[in-house]
């Protein structure tokens, strides 16, 4: 989005926090980790009450940083940027233990496990097996089953999980792409959350990153976001000209 949701009050803890990840993203990581980094502590704000009320701020960037890499692996040698768990306390002045307590947390508040597509890489999506996975009939299907093979386009007689969740992405695709290329971010889609059992109200804000390509997604009511890449060739682009000639690779959702 344009600009992160934060409340007022946690503003200040917000800023200094997003503050420290930044410096070390621009000398040590990449801006797509420096991103990432800027969503989870914007989500951690807005958490009622706010955790980043507590605690010091320089714990909570290692926390966030470090929740951030788990999920990407960049403690992995192979990996590029590739930092040690040791090395990246040390670059926030934190200890290992209180890092540790911190990221534990927040990994609890949201429920993050290794390659959780909500705080997947962008570059990396298009290879997260996990991005596809959703429960249909209390079973973890892939989502690609369900395409048609030769036109990448919904199949007949869809689960309604599955189409649901086709649909909504959908609608934020041809809202985005009806609005080139000057925009409207504010879009018409529902969001699709019901938090404590309760329909969250809020409706979609959307807009198609131009850097990346990506189209950028986020409830400001409930916090619920994402990014879908690969929108190009499917039936809910509605830019000009012709669909992409190939639709050997389905659009990809983080969610």
């Amino acid at each position: 989005m344009s600009a992160l949701s934060v409340p007022k009050i946690v503003t200040p803890r917000f800023d200094t926090i997003v503050g420290l990840t930044d410096a070390v993203c621009r000398t040590h990581l990449t801006d797509e980790y420096a991103a990432l980094a800027r969503e989870l502590a914007a989500a951690l704000s807005r958490k009622r009450p706010s955790p980043l009320m507590r605690g010091h701020c320089d714990t909570w960037a290692c926390g966030v940083m470090y929740s951030i890499g788990a999920v990407n692996f960049l403690f992995d040698p192979a990996q590029t940027p590739r930092v040690n768990s040791r090395e990246l306390c040390a670059l926030f002045g934190v200890s290992q233990s209180a890092c540790a307590a911190k990221t534990r947390e927040i990994r609890q508040i949201f429920n993050i496990g290794p390659l959780d597509p909500r705080w997947c890489l962008p570059s990396q999506l298009a290879e997260n097996p996990l991005v596809w996975m959703i429960p249909v009939n209390g079973v973890i299907v892939d989502m690609r089953h369900y395409l048609d093979e030769e036109t990448g386009d919904l199949a007949d007689g869809l689960p309604t999980p599955v189409l649901n969740l086709a649909l909504f992405f959908g609608s934020i695709v041809a809202w985005v792409t009806d609005h080139l290329p000057h925009g409207d971010w504010h879009t018409n889609v529902p969001c699709r959350r019901s938090p404590g059992r309760r329909r969250c109200l809020g409706d979609i804000m959307a807009e198609l990153d131009r850097t990346s390509g990506h189209i950028v997604w986020q409830c400001p009511v409930c916090g619920d976001h994402g990014l879908i890449h690969g929108w190009e060739g499917t039936l809910w682009n509605r830019q000009g000209g012709e669909r992409a000639a190939s639709s050997e690779t389905p659009p990809t959702t983080s969610h």
